[in-house]
């Protein structure tokens, strides 16, 4: 079980990768748009000048020369783990239950930085 990292968007507010839609098996990525392009050799995504009139692009990348994706090699497995963690209080409740206690110690460890106290160096 594990707590699936958060995606961030490469504009405040924009859209994630969780946004694009990969097909494995085609080797192919979409974007919100629509426009699909294929993986390279080096698996990556470039959507280039498909991006420059696209109605979308502000929420989507700020870049000139488009949005370029890198799809992590176990890209199905986060996608799944994500949206089981979204889904249900089940999954997070029984994650916080059965994390390990270092984790804890970490977490309250940092909560008190915030009231005052600071790492020794």
């Amino acid at each position: 079980m594990i707590k699936p990292w958060p995606l961030l968007p490469a504009v405040e507010g924009g859209f994630t990768a969780g946004n694009f839609t990969v097909d494995p098996a085609a080797r192919t990525v979409t974007c919100p748009a629509g426009v699909t392009r294929h993986l390279t050799a080096k698996n990556a995504v470039i959507f280039g000048a498909a991006c420059r009139g696209c109605p979308l692009r502000q929420q989507c990348t700020t870049a000139r020369a488009g949005r370029i994706l890198h799809p992590h090699e176990h890209d199905a497995l986060l996608r799944a783990a994500r949206a089981a963690w979204a889904a249900g209080q089940g999954l997070r409740q029984d994650y916080s239950t059965r994390r390990p206690n270092v984790e804890r110690v970490i977490g309250k460890g940092l909560a008190r930085l915030d009231g005052g106290w600071a790492l020794a160096s």
